[in-house]
């Protein structure tokens, strides 16, 4: 399955030198990952993350957490 374009939901792109793509129709710059995708923490970082935003901590707090445990 070939990705979308957000803008127009074209499926014809090419990719740029930086990693992102551009669509054919609209040409429109995007990338293909999201942005956790492209995160660079550890994935038990990211999963710690998870879990406190699930258990509803603020994003506020996990911002010092997170920054006290890196």
């Amino acid at each position: 399955m070939r990705k979308k374009c957000p803008e127009c939901g074209g499926n014809r792109h090419w990719q740029l030198g930086d990693g992102r793509f551009r669509c054919r129709r609209c040409r429109t710059r995007f990338w293909l990952k999201k942005a956790w995708e492209m995160s660079r923490l550890p994935d038990a970082t990211k999963r710690r993350l998870a879990e406190m935003f699930a258990l509803g901590v603020p994003a506020y707090r996990l911002r010092f957490r997170i920054a006290a445990s890196g």
